[in-house]
């Protein structure tokens, strides 16, 4: 497997050289650039092209097993040769995520393999962060297997001076007082149940904010939803959760752990949400699939009702 540029990529008597049969393209306008160049090998070059400008927003992660499995179906019959016009961004990302998966390496040694034998790359932190997300999902249980640090020990009990009781002439606290100091008090605000089954699957903790976009303008014309919304995010974004199994794929199914209803989907690449805004890693569920349970209002409704008694 060879990395190198778009230049490098051009050159017909060096591919031959070096017996390279297949070659991934990374960049703009890669087709009209490089059939020539398959044209005069005489259709001896199987190319994969990955249309992806240099911005920080580029997902790469999208491509990575695609990617892999074209490099092990190239190494069958010769070598590989992955290219973006510089050679040093995107194809050394490429590359360090194929030796992730190929040795089972960490991003950081896959990083240090690439440049070693590419000293001039230097890849983009959007692109690496992009290689973590790559390693949590080719390693889905190893954040549950590393040792955790033992809890603190407990403080041990210490004497304390006895509080002195109220006078008698002292007036008690009314009723309502009494009531909120006695009353339990809850962690969470809201709670996210299943709507078929009723068991919670998140609360409001889990969820992960972002900005609200343009509608339906941000999205193209033929993925655009003529009919008009009263509210523009239709779903809920949330942290991953345990009953979500390990997400080990690029994007899949998300499904209620007791009736198996499905709820929504997972998508380490991203989505686009309702609202038009881009959520990346994101582990989408339908408000239409959801119950929603204000556990503050209970709480308010019994402290009026101490109140008006």
């Amino acid at each position: 497997m060879y990395i190198g540029s778009h230049a490098q990529a051009r050159d017909k008597k060096k591919l031959q050289e070096m017996h390279i049969t297949h070659v991934v393209a990374i960049g703009d306008a890669l087709r009209e650039q490089f059939d020539k160049v398959r044209k005069e090998k005489g259709g001896e070059l199987d190319f994969k092209y990955l249309v992806l400008d240099c911005m920080e927003g580029g997902n790469l992660l999208a491509y990575f097993d695609d990617v892999y499995k074209f490099i092990e179906k190239g190494k069958k019959k010769g070598y590989v040769l992955i290219h973006c016009p510089s050679g040093d961004n995107r194809a050394a990302v490429v590359c360090a995520s194929y030796l992730m998966k190929s040795l089972k390496l960490s991003v950081s040694d896959a990083m240090e393999i690439v440049k070693e034998c590419r000293p001039t790359v230097s890849m983009s932190e959007g692109f690496i962060d992009q290689l973590h997300m790559y390693w949590d999902m080719l390693h889905p249980k190893k954040a549950e297997e590393e040792p955790q640090e033992p809890p603190p020990p407990e403080p041990t009990p210490q004497a304390t001076a006895p509080v002195p009781l109220p006078p008698e002439d002292q007036p008690a606290a009314p009723p309502a007082q009494r009531a909120a100091q006695s009353a339990p008090t809850s962690p969470v605000s809201y709670k996210y149940a299943c709507q078929s089954c009723r068991v919670t699957l998140f609360t409001d903790k889990d969820l992960v904010s972002h900005k609200v976009g343009k509608g339906q303008s941000a999205f193209k014309w033929s993925k655009r939803d003529v009919d008009f919304r009263s509210e523009l995010c239709t779903s809920y974004f949330i942290s991953k959760m345990d009953w979500m199994g390990p997400c080990s794929e690029n994007e899949g199914k998300l499904a209620c752990p007791r009736c198996h209803a499905r709820v929504g989907g997972y998508y380490w690449s991203g989505v686009q949400c309702s609202c038009g805004t881009w959520c990346t890693p994101a582990f989408q569920l339908s408000k239409a699939k959801i119950d929603e349970k204000n556990m503050i209002k209970p709480l308010m409704d019994s402290l009026l009702y101490v109140n008006e008694n």
